[in-house]
């Protein structure tokens, strides 16, 4: 009897289920059910000099779209560029000289920074410098963001490589697309997130990633280099985010974490690894807005960041690693005018400065 009565609860339960599913497969907000060729059709177009909009995401769509250029490319790039959304406006234009990608991933860990340079190693087309944007997060072993899990495969074969053990290194990219994409079709938050977008997809709301032209651009707009600029935020600083502390608290507490102890081993070997590549390292410490850094200092709970500042420059010197930029906005003698937010600088508030100490023009 128990039995059967499971049976038919289940029954009744199918049909909510099925539409769930549905609804995550239909909206879709990270193009994951379009398969993997949609990719690779966008990152053709930006190989072709085009621009793509709509590619602001904390989720997967910038890690299988740039995994999807990685993929395409017939030569190696001579400068690329590893970090978080807070190194996404370094542009081509600061290597005049150098072929250049930026590989910078909105919400990147330290496991996106590892997969990407996997993606080049295996490829076989690694590149001849590496700046390496060095946000606080990624030395924080409560800091754990799942986003590179798409590309899982790629952080399992580097993982097994630091300890020792060389796993398969054929060029085959975003094995774990797949399976991570169904993992996410039957995932409750998936379909929350689907749903919250429902009234907008009905009434003819599109989140594809599209063309842009030079003469139309507005937001967020990825360009042929990698690079991803705000030009709402870079063209026009009335437009500047107005900030409360609680604000700026919130997305410490969303993108840092609660930051009790530095965890070394990974980054550490890491770098090892970039440096025994003989690949030119270059660790750059993206600043915080003047407000920002100052309410991080007071907070207990990240305070921390300036011994992580002082961690990453000590490595530098002990191990010859080239070290540019400062935590602390000062160092570029920055205003709040200066920044898009609390965590980001507007790239032209810096870029000055950040090629004259460069030495890579």
């Amino acid at each position: 009897m128990g039995f059967k009565k499971f049976v038919v609860k289940l029954l009744l339960f199918l049909p909510l289920g099925l539409a769930a599913i549905g609804v995550s497969y239909i909206v879709d907000p990270w193009h994951l059910m379009k398969g993997k060729q949609y990719y690779r059709k966008n990152a053709r177009m930006l190989l072709s000099g085009k621009c793509l909009g709509n590619t602001y995401s904390l989720g997967p769509i910038q890690r299988i779209l740039k995994a999807s250029v990685i993929e395409a490319f017939d030569s190696k790039r001579q400068v690329v560029v590893l970090g978080s959304s807070r190194t996404q406006g370094i542009r081509a234009e600061s290597f005049p000289s150098l072929t250049f990608f930026n590989n910078s991933l909105s919400g990147a860990g330290i496991e996106d920074s590892m997969c990407t340079y996997w993606m080049y190693r295996k490829k076989k087309i690694l590149p001849s410098v590496v700046v390496f944007g060095v946000d606080p997060w990624i030395v924080n072993k409560d800091n754990r963001k799942d986003f590179f899990e798409v590309t899982g495969n790629e952080y399992t074969e580097l993982m097994g490589c630091l300890s020792g053990v060389e796993l398969s290194q054929k060029p085959v990219f975003l094995d774990s697309y797949e399976s991570y994409s169904l993992g996410l079709l039957f995932s409750p938050t998936y379909f929350k997130m689907s749903l919250r977008r429902l009234p907008w997809y009905i009434s003819g709301g599109r989140n594809d990633l599209y063309e842009v032209s030079g003469k139309n651009n507005q937001g967020w707009i990825l360009h042929p280099d990698g690079s991803l600029v705000n030009y709402e935020a870079a063209g026009n600083g009335e437009m500047k985010k107005v900030e409360t502390d609680s604000e700026r608290m919130a997305m410490a507490d969303e993108l840092i974490g609660e930051f009790q102890a530095i965890e070394k081993t990974r980054f550490e070997k890491f770098s090892s690894l970039i440096i025994k590549d003989k690949v030119r390292l270059m660790f750059y410490l993206p600043p915080f807005s003047p407000a920002t850094y100052k309410l991080l200092l007071k907070a207990e709970k990240y305070k921390i960041i300036k011994e992580v500042q002082s961690y990453f420059e000590d490595y530098a010197r002990k191990n010859k690693v080239e070290i540019r930029g400062s935590y602390d906005p000062a160092y570029y003698g920055l205003t709040e005018a200066d920044f898009e937010d609390g965590f980001h600088a507007k790239w032209e508030s810096i870029k000055k400065k950040f090629e004259q100490e460069n030495g890579l023009r």
